[in-house]
């Protein structure tokens, strides 16, 4: 079941441990040859020699890498700007991301930006869908995010907003899920992406516009976290499990690509731009805050997560959920990030952004204003279970 949907989500799919060699000879099959190349990879990349692989693939393809890594995290829209003036200034005719979300989000935007002469901020809150885009190869360095599966990207811009950009244009044309890119990965990062795998797939799998189409990538993308997060905790170096969590986060995107998220996006979205909470952390604790009575509002849609979790039914999954992220380690607690009870009204008003509506709409659980403060009041409390 899962092979046919990484199959029919994106044209190519490559799996397998050192499949980044074959990253030049697959994306030569879309451009044209000799064609300069955006690269576009993450700056912490580079230590590991993954970049200079990258580079050397595209160039034995008969490619020409441009390199760009002069982003951050949560990247910028003058970030992504920039990336897109160097493509165009070196007439790329293709666009490869290399690395997490971050990098994926400005390979993304970029590739449409080069086809269709615009700036990023065009594409925010889709205030203009990309049609049309330049052949794009993204090469996930994390297992979490999914955007390597999604038409979506996040970025922010200038004056603090974090936007999403939504369109057909952003589509990958070829996906490589080489599982030794994600070895160095430190633990906590390693634990804080797959629960944003998790918590994309169990959000697309309960959220209002969920759907058989996407119910199948969700179930299976819950399954594989639940199972194999604890086999990489216990041995770093497993590469059957860490491929395991890249299909997963694969799958848990192409279910987000159908359906989006839900309320703890949202939350989460609040929780990054005001303290600087890593996204799947921030996402993991906004869903263990919500999950209890998002679940007693759709109980048949949260059986079927339970089942996927391994647990006996919806009654059980706000404990289960709040057990599996105390078994993996994700730091319950916020205080590291300044967050407080002090810190309630910035959260509340960042999180009822209208940016951050969209999410709480479609979440199978209508909550206030008022119900909002009560949320993320306990998302601030670590010892609420």
């Amino acid at each position: 079941m899962s092979d046919a949907i990484m199959a029919a989500a994106v044209s190519q799919v490559i799996e397998g441990a050192g499949c980044l060699t074959r990253l030049g000879v697959s994306f030569a099959g879309f451009v044209s040859p000799g064609s300069p190349v955006l690269l576009v990879a993450d700056p912490g990349l580079k230590a590991h020699g993954f970049t200079e692989r990258a580079q050397t693939s595209l160039s034995a393809a008969g490619l020409i890498p441009v390199t760009f890594e002069a982003f951050t995290s949560d990247p910028k829209e003058t970030q992504i700007d920039a990336a897109i003036a160097l493509g165009r200034a070196k007439g790329v005719k293709g666009v490869v991301g290399l690395g997490g979300g971050s990098a994926l989000d400005v390979a993304k935007i970029a590739t449409a930006g080069l086809a269709e002469g615009q700036q990023s901020r065009a594409y925010a809150l889709m205030e203009r869908e990309p049609k049309d885009s330049l052949p794009l190869a993204c090469v996930p360095t994390t297992a979490g995010t999914g955007s390597e599966a999604t038409r979506t990207a996040v970025y922010g811009l200038t004056g603090g907003s974090k936007v999403w950009a939504w369109g057909e244009g952003f589509r990958a044309d070829l996906v490589l899920l080489d599982p030794t890119l994600t070895i160095g990965l430190p633990r906590g990062l390693t634990v804080a992406t797959a629960v944003d795998a998790m918590v994309h797939a169990i959000e697309s799998a309960t959220n209002l516009k969920a759907n058989p189409k996407s119910d199948a990538p969700a179930l299976a993308a819950i399954a594989l976290v639940r199972e194999f997060l604890p086999k990489v905790i216990e041995d770093p170096r497993n590469l059957e499990a860490r491929g395991a969590l890249q299909r997963a986060a694969y799958l848990a995107g192409v279910a987000i690509d159908e359906t989006g998220c839900a309320i703890a996006h949202g939350i989460g979205h609040a929780l990054g731009a005001v303290g600087g909470v890593h996204h799947g952390r921030a996402v993991g604790l906004a869903l263990r805050a919500v999950l209890r009575d998002n679940a007693a509002a759709s109980p048949e849609r949260h059986e079927q997560v339970a089942a996927s979790l391994g647990l006996s039914g919806a009654g059980d999954l706000a404990s289960g959920y709040d057990s599996f992220l105390r078994e993996v380690g994700l730091d319950l607690d916020l205080s590291d990030a300044g967050l407080g009870p002090e810190s309630l009204d910035r959260l509340l008003a960042e999180s009822l952004k209208p940016e951050n509506q969209p999410m709480r709409e479609v979440n199978c659980r209508f909550y206030s204003d008022q119900e909002m403060r009560g949320i993320i009041s306990e998302v601030l409390d670590p010892h609420r279970l």
